[in-house]
């Protein structure tokens, strides 16, 4: 079977369905590939039906079916023109009329896995929990180093409020601790992390994050890419290649 684009394909999916309809398979894969394909070849592997199929093409947006042979496409229709395919060995799966979309493309990811190799694990019912987590982080980290959770959500947590920078330096006095949100904008540091970035309360807010102050002092809390003056203070485990292959291998 020839390469073709997917608009090409797609039309002559149409013209497929339609001489599926008039019993005439054979004559429409000859006129639109220049040889005359049998229908046993054609016999899919899968066929998917009863289904609301978006297609991403202008000229047939939706359909109800498709087939599958050797990991490609070779027909899109209704769900009778796509029935009239099976041969015994298909594999046949009724969608129950659920939308069918295009693969998912995540062009917004972080799954190497590294932080969870690395870091203090956040995903506890309680402040008092992590507070207790970090404690025991920073007696076995080297002075300099950075102590860091992650995968933290306040919403979650049975004392009812966020932990603070006061928190992090009960327990991480001596080392640059950081908290990360488990949403991925906002962190709370200690005061041994914005000694050594230089942040204190009257620092002016940079115009793309936020340090946050209450009472004339700061909470801890810092958003967006107000968290990028820590980036370059305080020392941290190297990333080599062991470790984010290790990472992903834990994903």
């Amino acid at each position: 079977m020839k390469k073709m684009t997917r608009s090409e394909f797609l039309r002559g999916s149409a013209k497929l369905a339609a001489a599926v309809g008039l019993g005439s398979l054979p004559a429409a894969c000859a006129e639109e590939g220049g040889e005359d394909v049998g229908t046993a070849e054609l016999a899919p592997d899968l066929a998917l039906v009863n289904g609301k199929v978006y297609t991403i093409d202008d000229q047939l947006p939706e359909a109800e079916a498709f087939a599958i042979k050797n990991g490609r496409f070779v027909a899109v229709g209704s769900s009778d023109d796509i029935r009239n395919l099976v041969r015994p060995g298909t594999e046949v799966i009724d969608a129950e009329g659920m939308p069918v979309v295009p693969g998912f493309i995540d062009a917004h990811c972080h799954a190497s896995g590294v932080s969870e190799l690395q870091n203090v694990d956040a995903n506890v019912p309680s402040i008092a929990e992590l507070k207790e987590a970090m404690r025991r982080r920073a007696a076995e980290t080297e002075p300099g180093y950075w102590v860091i959770a992650s995968m933290y959500d306040d919403t979650k947590l049975q004392e009812g409020r966020p932990i603070t920078r006061a928190d992090l330096d009960e327990v991480v006095p001596t080392h640059p601790a950081m908290v990360g949100h488990r949403g991925g904008h906002t962190a709370v540091y200690n005061s041994e992390a914005f000694r050594l970035a230089g942040v204190t309360a009257e620092t002016p807010q940079p115009p793309d994050g936020h340090f946050y102050v209450e009472n004339g002092e700061l909470t801890g809390k810092v958003a967006e890419q107000a968290r990028g003056v820590f980036r370059d203070v305080g020392m941290r485990p190297e990333v080599t290649r062991e470790v984010r292959q290790a990472g992903v291998a834990l994903m």
